[in-house]
């Protein structure tokens, strides 16, 4: 009996061998790209190639993409040719000396899978995933005869949905007799058969990396005459746990490089004098800043001041002769152990700092304290005359709201008295007309009261749109110019020569820039032919712009405009290079009236490739809250890298969002989700009944903050989502309202008037959690550990709600993170989580989250 067993135990083994070989497939690499030889220098004395000389990193090979007779510069007045080799069998010649080759090919497929690398060669190697090296061969293998017996070398790697590079190094020792070769395969499961590729390519998708990793540009401060823009550069560091920060000094005429000021100075600040012939900037000490003061001419480099303790900013008079700065004092507790709160503020961790104010004379280099150190205080901005200076102070535990008001004084500095001018509610901004007899107001159509508001009594505004307002200082006439514009205004700059304001705005889903003719009053928009404005700088004359700017397939990249003809000019792409190889999809617009009769506003992304005949998965994404889904590239819920995972993207602007018109945006007032979450449930069904391309079947919805809520909202409404995410959601509001650092501020808007007491519809009917037994779409729960502005509680209540009711929901809780995932490793698996939770529900593929969260 003993015998019969093992006899079957030997046939279920030798059965289970040959099913698991039966359940593979081989792609044998025919083709490479290759690059060499580089010439190995051998060290005095040294006669025999060791595995330092191929662990050693001759080039850097992070970012290579390479393409065929793609040259390299390898060094002094030497560059290679990147070169296809064809045949399993890859060999070379060998030189007289020690050298490198390496050969390469990409590997593509259309999602996650997990293959078994496996390299033949008797000379020693290393292998590198996308620039990345993941192992190494270090010895020469050959028999006792002393010839070549190839070894193997088996490497795991887990390949996500897109294009990747696998390169091997060779090293060739002119000592051994026998030639260089090596032979590469790819085993996968059978499965993946027809979800592989193996090319040579470059052309691919975008994925994460490009998102965290390309260099782009931060800050852009242009020279009062024009002449000269500084540019703040940033990059990620090899760690990728932090960012190599320089700026770049550059002729705006013609974009050439003036200077570089890069290595171990960090320059978080820069600010031209007022001559254009220097600028200055703050290099920081532990505490303590210095600021200096370049001149363009001869380079030379002057401390204005050094070694301020907590100086927090700095900004130069018109007339060049001081600069204000600002010193933040840091609270202190008499007892660290017992805090003993005076407002609801005082959970904010800077809410007790104390601001005080100080001029420094350029030339004397002498300080002097102009306002002494108080809470919540705020140095605005100094006269364009240079005579006053404009600064604020903001007192929390208001009656009414928002439960906050700001006071503005006029500091004489030629009299050094000061001078209150202005109490305001739902004020964002305030800066000095160029003749400093006036103030252009940036706030809510509340902020003066009904001046600003073009509702009916009845409806209450939504004072998160914002609007403008010029302020006559001594008659105190105040003039609502933009009470019947629909775009929110983002910032704003006031031509005095031309007597014209220049906005950023919020048009819709776009950030457009309008020129506002203050003596005819009329509004003209400028057509940058782009979707979304990051940031624009304006000479002195205001003939000159420079801005940054994306689209919604579009990179960012740096513009040059003449105001004055129109004219718009490329003046600098900084991902230039890493976007050659990278496709996108398309975009459309795509636009439904819902069953109340409103226009709503969305469009699609598409992925590349797309074809109509075909059956897509899709992912719905929305805000929902007081500002729309914009159109810059990028951003938190990337959509270019979603449609490169296969997926049809739609965006809808439910009823509520800014930019579209001040009774528009009242309707966030008070709504939490009662419009917006059946705006969403009903865009959807029309979108999958006009397009077939999407099998209705897998469908997904998307949403953070405001949109996490209304994620959450949407599933106790409706079946139709096949999963659905929640990033930083609310669940219940009444919990969000007195826990989060911002929750009843938020609400003196979004739920004006309305309070807990008050209004239990509102804060219980309305709230996800007292909801939860309606949810059927399996759910996943995103969460910052330390979010101050939506606690993760409110994701932790639902988590639980959802288990004891025996739903489908994930939590996942991302460790040291607020309200944005910004740690660069934990913002790549946080993007890679939420693409492989829908993959598994909208495309039956598990494996990617099983991988994730083993």
């Amino acid at each position: 009996m003993l015998v019969r067993k093992n006899r079957s135990i030997m046939f279920l083994f030798l059965v289970s061998i040959l099913f698991a070989e039966d359940s593979k497939f081989t792609l044998s690499i025919d083709s490479f790209l290759t690059f060499g030889p580089i010439k190995v220098t051998l060290t005095s004395g040294e006669e025999k190639v060791t595995s330092e000389k191929l662990l050693y990193q001759e080039m850097d090979v992070a970012k290579w993409w390479p393409k065929a007779n793609e040259k390299l510069f390898v060094y002094a007045n030497s560059t290679l040719e990147w070169k296809v080799k064809s045949g399993e069998q890859l060999t070379f010649d060998k030189s007289n000396s020690a050298s490198i080759y390496y050969s390469g090919f990409y590997v593509e497929t259309d999602r996650f899978v997990e293959t078994e690398l496996e390299v033949n060669s008797c000379n020693m190697f290393s292998i590198y995933l996308d620039g990345n090296k993941i192992s190494d061969k270090t010895t020469f293998d050959e028999n006792k005869d002393g010839k070549c017996e190839p070894g193997k070398s088996k490497t795991t790697l887990q390949l996500e949905n897109g294009k990747h590079f696998i390169l091997i190094k060779t090293l060739i020792d002119p000592t051994i007799n026998s030639d260089w070769s090596i032979n590469s395969k790819l085993i996968f499961d059978k499965k993946y058969k027809e979800n592989v590729n193996i090319t040579l390519d470059p052309i691919r998708t975008t994925t994460i990396s490009d998102l965290l990793n390309n260099i782009n540009v931060t800050d852009i401060s242009l020279s009062p005459d024009g002449k000269y823009v500084a540019l703040k550069v940033r990059e990620r560091n090899k760690l990728k746990d932090a960012y190599e920060n320089w700026i770049e000094l550059r002729n705006v005429d013609n974009g050439s490089l003036v200077w570089t000021f890069k290595g171990s100075i960090s320059i978080p600040e820069v600010d031209w004098a007022p001559d254009s012939k220097s600028f200055a900037y703050t290099s920081t000490n532990g505490d303590k800043k210095t600021i200096w003061n370049i001149s363009i001419s001869n380079g030379t480099t002057e401390a204005l001041i050094q070694d301020v303790s907590n100086l927090s900013g700095f900004t130069w008079s018109s007339n060049g002769d001081y600069i204000i700065y600002t010193v933040n004092e840091s609270s202190k507790q008499s007892d660290p152990n017992f805090k003993k709160y005076e407002y609801p503020e005082d959970r904010w961790s800077s809410f007790r700092d104390k601001t005080s104010i100080y001029r420094l004379f350029v030339k004397s280099k002498m300080s002097e304290l102009l306002i002494p150190a108080d809470m919540n205080q705020s140095f605005v901005e100094i006269s364009p005359d240079s005579k006053k200076l404009l600064f604020s102070k903001t007192y929390y535990g208001e009656s009414q709201r928002p439960y906050s008001r700001t006071d503005y004084h006029i500091l004489d500095l030629e009299t050094m008295k000061a001078d209150s001018i202005l109490s305001l509610y739902f004020a964002s901004s305030v800066a000095w007309s160029p003749d400093s007899k006036q103030l252009l107001i940036l706030g809510g159509s509340s902020t003066f009261g009904e001046v600003g508001n073009s509702l009916s009594k009845e409806i209450i505004p939504n004072d998160y749109d914002t609007q403008a307002y010029i302020y006559n200082i001594e008659s105190k006439k105040v003039d609502a110019i933009t009470k019947n514009f629909k775009p929110q205004i983002s910032s704003a700059e006031w031509d005095g020569k031309n007597n014209v304001i220049y906005f950023v705005t919020t048009d819709e889903s776009y950030e457009h820039l309008y020129r506002y003719d203050i003596t005819s009053s009329n509004y003209e928009m400028i057509d940058l032919n782009v979707e979304s404005i990051a940031e624009i700088d304006y000479s002195e004359n205001f003939k000159t712009a420079i801005f940054r700017a994306s689209s919604s397939v579009i990179p960012e990249k740096v513009y040059k405009m003449d105001l004055l003809t129109g004219e718009i000019d490329l003046f600098m792409f900084p991902e230039e290079t890493e976007y050659v190889n990278i496709k996108l999809g398309e975009i459309k617009d795509w636009d439904f009236t819902a069953s109340s009769g409103q226009k709503i506003k969305g469009r699609v992304y598409f992925p590349p490739n797309f074809d109509s005949n075909k059956k897509y998965p899709m992912i719905v994404n929305y805000y929902g809250g007081t500002s729309p889904v914009g159109r810059d590239f990028g951003g938190r819920y990337p959509k270019n890298i979603y449609t490169a995972n296969g997926y049809i993207v739609y965006i809808l602007q439910p009823s509520g969002a800014t930019g579209f018109g001040a009774e528009f945006s009242a309707k966030h007032v008070n709504d939490w989700g009662a419009t917006t979450a059946q705006e969403v449930i009903e865009g959807t069904q029309k979108f999958l009944t006009e397009h077939k391309f999407v099998d209705p079947d897998r469908v997904g919805c998307i949403g953070a903050s405001y949109g996490g809520f209304l994620t959450m909202n949407i599933i106790t409404k409706t079946d139709i989502f096949s999963a659905a995410i929640s990033h930083a959601g609310i669940s219940n509001l009444t919990s969000y309202w007195g826990v989060g650092h911002w929750g009843y501020l938020y609400n003196a808007v979004a739920g004006a008037e309305s309070f807990p007491w008050n209004a239990r519809g509102e804060y219980v009917d309305k709230s996800p959690l007292f909801n939860a037994d309606k949810i059927t779409t399996p759910l996943l729960l995103l969460h910052g550990s330390i979010d101050p502005n939506v606690p993760p509680g409110e994701s932790m209540q639902m988590y639980v709600a959802l288990k004891l009711l025996g739903k489908d929901v994930e939590l996942i809780e991302v460790d040291k993170q607020e309200h944005w995932i910004l740690d660069y490793d934990k913002r790549t698996k946080w993007t890679k989580t939420i693409l492989a939770y829908f993959d598994k529900y909208l495309k039956g593929q598990s494996e990617w989250w099983s991988n994730l969260y083993k």
